[in-house]
């Protein structure tokens, strides 16, 4: 095996860490574009209170976000790319080391990328779809922010609670952050599956974080109370997620049943082409849906009351708080629970059972339950994620749905199960235990 091109000259090596810094200008002008668009919305939908919202102080700190944001993003693409070793090819197709280029040598960079660049484009979407609606909305609602009554109505501070999602909270970022280095790092992990995985790490980690910190919030008893657009907006980045979870799981199975049923044929339908334009597709489609959810929400009248029972701004909560006719609503809301979660449920289904159909006909019993051990573990995820998600958003529609129970199970696929997508799919992988081994090693060298 040759030596490293990265390790040959270090002056090439420092000079490609200058020149990847450029994403981070790329990162600053994205979310200064988020800005300058959030400035708009305030100017135009409240004009009395702009000079409040945009004081020098909040502009300052705005800006600083910008920049800071930046220096992440470059620092995360130098670091990832820096500590990977390229044997070949050396050839950089540009004019200068950009990511693009480098997405051929690495293309798990696509997470930092879709972070730095969709985010900012996304919220900007949001933003002048606010614009659009809030003249229609601000003349036949009287309601300018909810009460969140989280898990239990006591306004008394839960602090065992508190400690309880925290310490989950904090083990989903740390497992899902883990899973994302060592995928990024190791070469040995640079298949189909674990680029898959990737994404699901990412979503899992932004996922939790729509919900948890405002629950922990009203844990605490320190603000139980959301603002009209804040609540749309925290219902548009959950139901972005939701279903991008949704169509991934489907893609993640469809991969599966690929390297099972034609393994021969697995590098080519399964190329590197192939598995970018899939994860795009479940972005996309993430998109899509939570746009249509968000507009469709946002058009209901609310004259009161305000109060959402329940721990986050969803759908279903908001629903039975419309003082206006929500027919065309729910209806467009199961039309995109058919669609978006039913229907890759249903393909998740189907695809398993020709798996299972293979694996019962292979000579091998080892290979057996070497495969069954891998389809069981994706299988559980899929369980957990959509029983409970069935179970929130199907059941609440009958007379027979009590409003405890749904926040139970709401928790459950809100908050345990990002947790448990790291544990269950892939630390009990050998060869995430052998990567994450490969790591530690490779730090306490760099300590020494």
């Amino acid at each position: 095996m040759g030596q490293p091109w990265g390790g040959v000259d270090e002056e090439k090596k420092v000079y490609v860490r200058l020149e990847f810094s450029l994403p981070g200008d790329f990162s600053v002008e994205c979310y200064l574009l988020a800005v300058i668009a959030y400035d708009h919305y305030v100017a135009i939908c409240h004009p009395l209170t702009y000079t409040v919202h945009m004081s020098r102080k909040v502009r300052i700190y705005l800006a600083a976000g910008c920049w800071v944001s930046g220096f992440i993003s470059s620092m995360v693409q130098v670091i990832s790319v820096t500590i990977l070793d390229f044997y070949g090819p050396n050839v950089v197709d540009y004019f200068f080391c950009d990511v693009t280029p480098l997405f051929k040598l690495d293309y798990f960079n696509v997470v930092v990328v879709a972070v730095a660049g969709m985010g900012p484009l996304t919220f900007i979407l949001v933003t002048y779809v606010y614009f659009m609606e809030f003249r229609k909305w601000e003349n036949n609602s009287g309601v300018t922010e909810f009460i969140i009554v989280g898990l239990s109505a006591t306004n008394e501070p839960q602090i065992v609670l508190f400690l309880m999602f925290l310490i989950i909270y904090l083990i989903t970022l740390i497992g899902n952050m883990i899973i994302l280095t060592l995928i990024t790092s190791d070469s040995r992990l640079h298949s189909p599956m674990y680029f898959f995985l990737a994404n699901l790490s990412l979503i899992d980690i932004i996922f939790s974080s729509v919900t948890v910190p405002n629950l922990l919030s009203n844990l605490l008893g320190m603000k139980k109370t959301i603002s009209f657009s804040g609540c749309i907006t925290q219902l548009y980045f959950f139901q972005y997620f939701v279903v991008a979870e949704c169509y991934l799981l489907a893609v993640m199975a469809y991969d599966r049943y690929v390297a099972i049923c034609y393994p021969l044929n697995y590098p080519i339908r399964m190329n590197r082409k192939v598995r970018i334009q899939m994860v795009i597709g479940c972005w996309i489609c993430g998109f899509v849906n939570s746009m249509v959810q968000a507009v469709s929400v946002s058009r209901l009248d609310y004259c009161g009351p305000n109060i959402v029972d329940h721990f986050f701004c969803d759908v279903t909560p908001l629903f039975k708080l419309s003082c206006s006719s929500t027919t065309l609503s729910e209806t467009v809301f199961m039309i995109v629970v058919f669609f978006a979660g039913m229907c890759p449920l249903t393909f998740i289904l189907v695809t398993y059972i020709r798996i299972i159909t293979a694996i019962l006909k292979m000579r091998s019993t080892a290979g057996r339950r070497r495969t069954f051990s891998t389809c069981a573990s994706h299988f559980t995820v899929v369980g957990l994620y959509y029983g409970s998600g069935i179970f929130s958003y199907i059941w609440p529609t009958t007379t027979y749905a009590m409003n405890k129970d749904v926040k139970v199970v709401a928790v459950l696929y809100t908050i345990f199960t990002p947790m448990l997508n790291p544990i269950i799919y892939s630390l009990r992988n050998r060869e995430v235990k052998a990567a994450l081994k490969k790591l530690i090693s490779r730090k306490a060298v760099l300590t020494k």
